[in-house]
């Protein structure tokens, strides 16, 4: 399987779930959109498209070619999956909504996530690191929330979302946290010792269900 990764920011790296592809035998090419490489013009060649998070907004009028790409893909009825940046994406394409919480929470951290599906079973807490929430419509499942019931994931057929961060294993977060320290303000931020501190407990278990998501993912 050949599966285009797309990375929007110069400290992004795809972490965990380029590890777990490649030990899937999945065939891992990248974009780093936020350094100046061009979007492919036809993503013909490959079997699947991740699209990772990002520091913009999903309103940003920089991300209108890679709109239109990801809604050219999604047409094709291929995998996709969204992470954080990437599900809001797939959220706007299905007609839903991306916005801020009205009362200014965001989820910088470990938080807690509630299964709604079997998919998600495995998972007690999730690495989060936004500030914008999705609303989906009708034709998008919600698998999973949080313990407040705001929405943590969607799916549609092989087109999935997840609003936290499955790929930042400890040197992810490293290197979040040495550059965007300063944004962990707000309710819902969580201090910088919570998240290497939470992260000795969760990481394995994460790596598993990534793991076991992607297989299902790919079909």
């Amino acid at each position: 399987m050949k599966v285009l990764v797309l990375l929007h920011a110069a400290q992004s790296v795809p972490g965990r779930l380029a590890q777990s592809l490649a030990e899937q035998h999945c065939q891992v090419s990248l974009v780093r959109y936020c350094l100046g490489e061009p979007l492919p013009e036809s993503l013909d060649a490959f079997d699947g498209l991740v699209v990772m998070g990002g520091p913009m907004s999903a309103h940003d009028p920089q991300l209108a070619s890679e709109r239109r790409l990801i809604d050219g893909f999604l047409a094709t009825g291929k995998p996709y999956l969204g992470i954080c940046l990437g599900a809001q994406l797939m959220n706007l394409a299905y007609g839903g909504r991306v916005a801020p919480c009205e009362d200014g929470q965001v989820q910088m951290g470990w938080h807690r996530i509630v299964p709604l599906s079997s998919k998600f079973e495995r998972l007690d807490w999730v690495y989060q690191w936004h500030s914008d929430w999705i609303e989906p419509p009708s034709t998008l499942e919600v698998p999973a929330r949080d313990a407040r019931g705001r929405v943590q994931a969607v799916v549609n057929q092989s087109h999935h979302g997840v609003q936290f961060h499955p790929e930042a294993d400890e040197d992810v977060r490293r290197r979040w946290l040495a550059r965007a320290a300063h944004k962990l303000v707000g309710p819902g931020a969580h201090p910088a010792s919570q998240h290497h501190e939470v992260g000795q407990y969760q990481d394995a278990k994460v790596t598993a269900w990534l793991a076991d998501y992607l297989q299902h993912w790919r079909g």
